[in-house]
């Protein structure tokens, strides 16, 4: 589903936002909010599709192996 659409349908403003949040917390574990924020601003998302089933939740690969 196109960023617009999971706006739309999902009430989501911010998806993206969070989306580089996530990507650079995984990259990036242990940093402070100020720093983790400013990798998100440099994140690249080079995607503007995610595959969705019914909701959307964020897992670390680390916390799927527990």
């Amino acid at each position: 589903m196109p960023f617009p659409n999971i706006f739309w349908k999902y009430n989501t403003p911010l998806f993206q936002d969070a989306l580089a949040d996530f990507i650079a917390d995984v990259n990036n574990p242990g940093l402070r909010v100020h720093a983790l924020h400013t990798h998100a601003g440099n994140t690249l998302l080079p995607f503007r599709l995610v595959c969705i089933y019914h909701n959307i939740k964020f897992i670390a690969i680390n916390d799927a192996q527990k």
